[in-house]
């Protein structure tokens, strides 16, 4: 829908895209350079005879969903016929593209907002985000008479900036006009663009219309390259010399024929630098983006990502080209439908070619290996998230990375997505912060102290478009024990501390404080201690034996009225191997229920924590049992019983029935009163054996 404002933001009428009757805009299209910073938008919308559309003229505002974002545009022009009217407009609008800004210089240097302030004065627009300080200055002039927009380019050009343009917009209506100041527009979000997918075609332009070989400039009060040296491989500026020159560039660029000054392609230009070292930084700064011939690529998009905008940096791939076509580049400018987000195009400029690997090649084979044997479409995507050095920490020393990994049937597909990290505190009331700090990152996230307090989940959530496709957690535990140790008990206590007694000569007494008193921690409970995680570590051994084989039953053996009946009992075994290690769990708690070790001693209950936070987890779904990260996982709820393989159900047993997703039979199989078996790996023959399956 479009909003349309008078030049008091009062709104005159709306214009939707997709509804019968009424004001119907279409093909409207978006533009958007990054060199000017100037947004474009035009769409036409037909004459039929509703007196609202009268109320739409040049001067007027603008007002239009751009996905999650709000853009506003000034119309500047409206042509029309019997049928139809075309309706051109730009946010930069009327008071910035047709002022006159009339000849300038600067008596001193300035920070680039007293310059903005002189350009605009009275049209309305302020500034909003800018990156450059106020203590970077520039002293000035412009002779000539310009645009205000062409003035502001111009001026964030020689402050090596960028600049975009904007209104705030409160209850639908515009309350700002911003002028925003960049160092860099957009950000290094490598977002991944493969032709086929989102990419319908790729076209690369070559140029060397502005190539130099060799560089003078000119600095402030007379000053030139001839005060410093430069000698960096093949780019040299002798001393008292006033060029600097790329002499490769130049032996491949140079003029055939006689060439007394070495036939190089010299380019000059003026800089505010005040001494010499840092003009030849500039100069070498420019030289670089010059001694080469300039790639840009057009890009024509079915569908751009609603993240990918003016500036990122995006990753192209066409296995159409041979080698491969993988660049990594800008995007220098938009043009995009803004009512149906597709079919539009990109160019993308600062290009860098990648090499083709051999694991891109192996990813991309396995890749199309499953896209042709599966609906690769339909398959979810999958979260594991794993930190790097465990998590459970004492005494606040927490130091580790969480790594949350996506992959759909075993390919990785982390690059293809933006991640947003979220923490639930069990303590703390400042998760709010914490999230709004962590909406756009990576999936590596570092952790420390000052992101737990005693306890937190970590919620990674991987973000295409804007929808999330896959989210997953990891919970940190962090055990606060306070241990000391002499003749003499600590002063001020607290419930939970450790005190080693050594007041009696030759032997030392380990004490806990517990019930406003120090009482020894028994040997004899140390003992049972260590006999049960031993019986903790058989038993989820014995468990994890008994899941293997219960797998490889379903995946590679003939499932006949023997084989159902043994899986039958053996899911029976899986039951009560799992109340044993319950058992045992509940007998560690009481143990350490009475001397508060097991939570309180590290050094004895590392080994059981570590495996509970491992191979157990517990929530609103079931408990989760196996390894966190690896393949093979069973959980139990109050329905059924589920057997996980790369975080997909493959099999369950409920109401006395066992369910298999996919399975793989390698010689026969028995249903009903029939038997499926294969003949020397050439035909199947299906036999009538009688009898009842479950008589």
């Amino acid at each position: 829908m479009i909003t349309v404002t008078n030049r008091q933001y009062e709104t005159l009428c709306q214009l939707n895209f997709d509804l019968a009757g009424g004001l119907i805009a279409y093909d409207d299209w978006f533009e958007q350079d990054l060199a000017t910073g100037v947004g474009i938008y035009e769409f036409s919308v037909d004459k039929n005879g509703n007196r609202e559309l009268e109320k739409l003229e040049v001067g007027c505002y603008l007002i239009v969903k751009d996905g999650s974002k709000t853009r506003s545009f000034e119309v500047m022009r409206i042509e029309e016929d019997t049928h139809s009217k075309n309706i051109y407009a730009e946010d930069a609008g009327l008071d910035l593209l047709g002022e006159q800004v009339p000849p300038y210089k600067a008596d001193k240097s300035y920070p680039i907002t007293h310059y903005i302030d002189e350009f605009t004065f009275d049209a309305g627009w302020e500034i909003g985000k800018n990156e450059i300080p106020s203590t970077t200055t520039r002293k000035l002039e412009w002779k000539g008479t310009d645009t205000a927009t062409k003035r502001l380019r111009q001026l964030v050009g020689r402050f090596d900036a960028e600049i975009s343009y904007d209104f705030e917009i409160i209850h639908g209506k515009i309350s700002k006009k911003l002028i925003h100041i960049f160092k860099k527009i957009g950000k290094d979000k490598k977002i991944r663009l493969e032709v086929g997918k989102e990419v319908s075609n790729v076209k690369r332009t070559i140029s060397i219309e502005n190539l130099a070989t060799t560089i003078v400039a000119n600095g402030s009060d007379g000053i030139t390259l001839a005060g410093a040296e430069y000698n960096e491989g093949n780019i040299r500026s002798p001393k008292n010399s006033i060029y600097l020159v790329d002499y490769d560039a130049v032996e491949r660029w140079k003029r055939a024929g006689y060439t007394p000054a070495g036939g190089g392609i010299v380019k000059r230009f003026d800089s505010e630098a005040k001494t010499p070292q840092d003009l030849m930084v500039e100069a070498v700064k420019k030289l670089k983006q010059w001694n080469h011939p300039e790639m840009t690529y057009e890009i024509s998009v079915d569908l751009l990502p609603s993240d990918a905008g003016i500036g990122d940096t995006v990753v192209i791939i066409d296995h159409n080209f041979e080698p491969a076509l993988i660049v990594e580049g800008r995007i220098a400018s938009v043009k995009k439908s803004l009512s149906t987000q597709t079919n539009g195009t990109i160019k993308i400029t600062n290009v860098s070619e990648k090499e083709d690997t051999i694991s891109e090649k192996v990813q991309r084979l396995s890749t199309l290996v499953k896209e042709r044997l599966f609906d690769f479409t339909e398959v979810p995507f999958v979260m594991d998230i794993k930190s790097t050095d465990g998590v459970v920490f004492q005494n606040s020393n927490i130091a580790t990375k969480l790594i949350a990994s996506v992959s759909k049937m075993d390919v990785p597909m982390n690059n293809r997505f933006s991640y947003r990290w979220k923490r639930v505190s069990k303590y703390g009331t400042d998760d709010a912060a914490w999230n709004e700090q962590h909406t756009n990152g990576s999936n590596e996230l570092s952790i420390t102290v000052n992101d737990v307090d005693r306890e937190a989940t970590f919620i990674c959530e991987a973000i295409e478009g804007s929808q999330v496709a896959a989210s997953s957690s990891i919970v940190i535990k962090d055990f606060i024990v306070n241990k000391s140790i002499g003749p003499t008990p600590p002063s001020n206590p607290s419930a939970g501390d450790l005190w080693t007694d050594t007041s009696t000569p030759g032997k030392d007494v380990p004490k806990i404080y517990t019930n406003g008193e120090w009482k020894p921690v028994l040997n004899k409970d140390d003992k049972e201690l260590e006999r049960l995680q031993k019986e903790f570590e058989y038993r989820n051994r014995e468990h994890a034996d008994q899941f293997a084989q219960v797998m490889e039953i379903i995946n590679k053996s003939q499932v006949t009225e023997d084989t159902f009946r043994d899986l039958t009992g053996r899911f029976s075994n899986l039951e009560e191997s799992y109340k044993r290690i319950q058992e045992t769990a509940e007998e560690i708690r009481g143990l350490g229920q009475r001397t508060r070790a097991v939570e309180l001693n590290m050094e004895q209950s590392s080994v059981l924590l570590n495996a509970i936070s491992t191979y157990f987890n517990v929530s609103e779904d079931g408990l989760l049992i196996g390894k966190n990260g690896e393949k093979l996982q069973t959980r139990y709820t109050n329905e059924r019983m589920e057997f996980i393989d790369s975080g997909r159900v493959v099999a369950y047993v409920s109401g006395q029935q066992m369910n298999i997703v996919s399975a793989t039979f390698w010689n026969s199989v028995t249903i009903a009163n029939h038997i499926f078996e294969r003949y020397n790996n050439e035909f199947t023959v299906i036999s009538y054996v009688g009898g009842a399956v479950n008589g």
